[in-house]
């Protein structure tokens, strides 16, 4: 199973690539043979997207965003 307790709702990931919105995890869904998250883009909240847990893990594709 793909790390899928290293994501909670709330956490903020952006897309590799400069210039990319930053994304904030809705909720997971475990339903799907392999899990899944729903994602809202933080400028534009009518924006979702649901991807995998393990392509949000990818460091080739997402990167997490630090609030610290």
């Amino acid at each position: 199973m793909a790390r899928e307790r290293a994501i909670e709702p709330g956490a903020l990931y952006r897309k590799v690539g400069y210039g990319q919105p930053v994304w904030r995890v809705d909720s997971l869904l475990r339903y799907a043979p392999l899990p899944h998250v729903k994602l809202t883009r933080m400028d534009q909240p009518a924006e979702h997207m649901t991807i995998s847990v393990a392509t949000l893990n990818d460091p080739r594709f997402f990167q997490r965003v630090r609030t610290e």
